[in-house]
């Protein structure tokens, strides 16, 4: 979604127990990083729980910097998109899952 005032685009991945370890948080995570683009966004924010180091990973191997805040008790993931031209064609038209974008 983006964030009121800011062109910036806050996301959030959850992936239900069962379906963990399947690299569906990379790509959920990475699509949503691919829409934000599209849309124009500067940047992709996501606050994650400290103990949760499988999705500091796959949002650390997507290019985020992540920071702990101790005044807010999360850790903060950051991705700056630079301006490139999207390759998804119009902000609405996304992939199928299991399909490149």
């Amino acid at each position: 979604m983006k964030v009121h005032g800011e062109n910036d685009a806050e996301v959030a991945v959850l992936v239900s127990d069962g379906f963990q370890k399947r690299g569906l948080g990379t790509e959920l995570a990475r699509r949503l990083v691919e829409i934000a683009r599209a849309e124009g966004c500067n940047r992709v924010v996501a606050d994650l729980l400290p103990e949760n180091a499988a999705m500091q990973s796959v949002f650390r191997h997507l290019g985020f910097e992540l920071r702990h805040s101790t005044r807010e008790g999360v850790t903060k993931a950051v991705l700056t998109l630079e301006a490139r031209p999207s390759t998804v064609g119009s902000a609405h038209a996304y992939a199928p899952l299991g399909e490149s974008l």
